[in-house]
């Protein structure tokens, strides 16, 4: 009978993985308003605790290693779970940006929210709670920061990496990712209102539509080797802005469905995948110590966001005193997206390319940059996971016993009056676009100036390229001369004149780009206003296009052809001029 009964038996890691996470998930659903309200918890670190619990560091009946799973698993996994999570819904449920440092490093990663809601929340936030959320919850790209340490690893000139770091990351993969997202998401905006009014489309697939919309956007984005998450960010709030579709859906709670078994499932797998052993010295990273990752932790949630935050307090509306402003900089939880790009950093690191090998190589001249990175940044997404996750019960705790005895709640921690310092009427998200009562109506005129904020970042960004480019020529010739793959002459009379070419060259780029600052500050808030940018943003293009047509030609009558040079201008011309196009157009 015994024998019989073993042989049914499958008790397997992944069978054991879906019964600790179905039964987690099970306990956390029945007892999640007593969890969130009165212990003051959300779900990440609870899962987190899960999975180390059951994972290879104690019981050791969740254990990914044998499931053989490699880094690129990982990394697609990770990817799914962000668009699932964050990156599907970033006008809901979004992420935030982590800065983990690896010796000549400096990592971004996206994190999903892990601090206390619902009426914890609110008792410490009052009726900002709204906007902290949405702050934690604002789509943000890390990409920027991560290829900006990554290329000063791999490029061996400063004029090499600044090129790469603008041209590749900053214009064609972030820019144009937002760009791409933006135009995405308000054709899919128009598609749906149109589907619905001619009753094309059922209640269930209408749910469905902006998780389609986001695999699909980061589907191009991965494709095009764009920031997939600025895609999807892009498209949702060219989607969403006028908020017409959360409007149309705010009863059905599917992102808070898929929050929950999305980011649980997910924190899950990270508490089991912890790399204990990593976090002391080793042969290959002698350098890691308890301290300082410690250290390293402390000064991450300390400077990270706070200071910037409070600087930037005078304007954002939604935030109203500067306490307000200190809990919405520290309450930006780093998580999931940390599991990605740590991925994305080894695979650049050991390939040069975003698909990393199944494991890390063992010889490899970066070896030691390979290995450093993925213990630094698990220490700092799990502390995070726990700080954050933990901030809610210790505010309320603490609030509690800085009350009067007479005017605390029965149950510790159990007020529901919001603290002081916050302001508790009215907030709730004054920036918000109005959504239009006319379901028909493609927009209303409350949204409008606000859905054209990511497209004037956009244009001030390109403003800021210009004037580095222009500054950088004007101050050192020499390395701008990167751009124009020219040779620079020995012969100091030469030399003279090429430099003093290169000082007119900057002044140019120079007044592009105050001329972009200008129009997007003054005028880019009106119609009238967004055309005027829109033909300077066009005028740009055309002069990026001019300086490649003069290079390849050159290129093409010194060498018998074209060796490239010129893309170095085309490359991001054509996103110039897109931009340009769309403001110019706007009616």
């Amino acid at each position: 009978m015994g024998s019989w009964l073993s042989k049914q038996l499958e008790p397997t890691s992944a069978h054991f993985t879906y019964l600790i996470l179905s039964l987690f998930l099970l306990f956390y659903a029945l007892f999640s308003s007593s969890i969130r309200n009165r212990l003051h918890l959300s779900e990440p670190p609870l899962a987190t605790l899960v999975g180390i619990a059951a994972g290879p560091a104690a019981l050791d009946i969740v254990n990914p290693e044998q499931w053989h799973w490699q880094d690129a698993v990982t990394q697609e996994a990770a990817r799914v779970i962000l668009v699932g999570d964050g990156g599907v819904c970033v006008w809901v449920v979004g992420d935030e940006v982590e800065y983990g440092v690896g010796d000549k490093c400096v990592f971004g990663a996206y994190g999903s929210g892990v601090g206390g809601g619902g009426v914890g929340g609110r008792a410490v936030f009052g009726e900002g709670a709204e906007e902290v959320e949405a702050y934690v919850e604002c789509g943000e790209t890390s990409f920027p920061f991560l290829y900006a340490g990554l290329l000063m690893v791999l490029r061996s000139s400063t004029g090499d990496v600044i090129r790469a770091w603008l041209l590749a990351t900053i214009l064609w993969q972030c820019s144009l990712g937002l760009l791409v997202g933006l135009v995405l998401g308000k054709l899919s905006n128009r598609a749906l209102r149109l589907a619905e009014r001619r009753d094309w489309i059922d209640p269930s697939s209408f749910l469905a539509f902006y998780l389609l919309l986001a695999l699909f956007s980061v589907g191009i984005g991965s494709t095009l080797g764009l920031d997939d998450f600025l895609v999807a960010f892009g498209a949702g709030t060219g989607f969403a802005s006028d908020g017409w579709f959360a409007n149309k859906t705010k009863e059905a709670a599917l992102s808070n469905i898929l929050e929950l078994i999305l980011n649980s499932s997910m924190f899950v797998y990270f508490g089991a995948i912890i790399p204990w052993e990593q976090f002391v010295p080793r042969d290959i990273t002698p350098t890691i110590t308890l301290g300082k990752l410690f250290g390293l932790l402390v000064l991450v949630l300390l400077f990270r966001r706070i200071p910037i935050v409070l600087l930037l307090k005078r304007f954002i509306p939604d935030i109203r005193t500067y306490r307000e402003a200190l809990f919405c900089g520290h309450f930006g939880p780093m998580g999931l997206g940390g599991l990605f790009l740590v991925i994305e950093a080894r695979a650049q690191l050991e390939t040069g390319e975003s698909i990393p090998l199944p494991r890390p190589p063992k010889n490899h001249p970066l070896k030691q940059e390979i290995e450093q990175v993925w213990p630094i940044v698990c220490f700092v997404l799990l502390g995070s996971t726990f700080v954050h996750g933990c901030s809610v019960a210790a505010i309320s705790v603490a609030g509690h016993y800085m009350r009067p005895k007479g005017e605390r709640a029965p149950l510790l921690a159990g007020e529901i009056e919001g603290l002081d310092g916050m302001v508790h009427e009215g907030g709730g998200g004054e920036s918000e676009p109005s959504v239009s009562g006319d379901e028909d109506t493609m927009a209303t005129t409350t949204a409008q100036p606000r859905s054209q904020t990511p497209i004037l970042i956009a244009a001030t960004a390109i403003g800021t390229i210009f004037l580095a480019f222009g500054l950088n020529a004007m101050f050192r010739p020499a390395s701008a001369m990167g751009m124009f793959p020219l040779p620079y002459s020995s012969s100091s009379e030469t030399s003279e004149l090429i430099d003093a070419l290169m000082v007119v060259y900057g002044a140019r780029d120079v007044f592009m780009g105050l001329a972009i600052y200008v129009a997007a500050a003054f005028g880019g808030r009106d119609g009238g206003g967004r055309k005027g940018l829109g033909w300077v943003l066009l005028a740009a293009g055309a002069v990026a296009g001019v300086d490649g047509w003069v290079i390849r030609g050159w290129e093409q009558g010194r060498v018998g052809g074209g060796g490239g040079g010129e893309w170095n201008h085309w490359g991001y011309a054509p996103f110039v001029g897109a931009l340009g196009v769309w403001l110019a157009m706007e009616r």
